[in-house]
């Protein structure tokens, strides 16, 4: 539901001819990205967790929590335009895919994966 609220807040910031954008917009926007990755965290924090799990078992759901923290506070922010705001929480999603791609191509690769199996 977050990932739909954020696309309809994304389409009127889009949509908008305006430079200031409503606060109902602004929360939206924000509001969606910073509870899908708060729930994305809890998430994570639920699931059970094999020996070799690449992702680091405080770490990658902190990263969630701290960036849906900050996208809840750029909600808060009224002084921050469209353009920005939209930039800000592409930072806090980018952060997210970073991480993910750094364990991705850092975990060792495994015998069965060189051997060609």
């Amino acid at each position: 539901m977050g990932i739909a609220a954020a696309g309809a807040g994304v389409l009127n910031v889009v949509s908008s001819e305006s430079e200031a954008l409503p606060d109902s917009v602004r929360w939206l926007i924000a509001a969606a990205v910073g509870v899908t990755l708060i729930t994305m965290g809890v998430i994570e924090m639920t699931l059970r967790r094999d020996p070799d799990e690449p992702t680091h078992h405080f770490l990658s759901p902190l990263l969630k929590f701290t960036a849906g923290v900050l996208a809840l506070a750029v909600g808060m922010w009224s002084g921050v335009g469209p353009i920005m705001l939209l930039i800000i929480l592409l930072i806090l999603v980018l952060a997210q895919m970073i991480y993910g791609a750094y364990v991705w191509f850092t975990q060792p690769v495994s015998e069965a994966a060189q051997m060609g199996e």
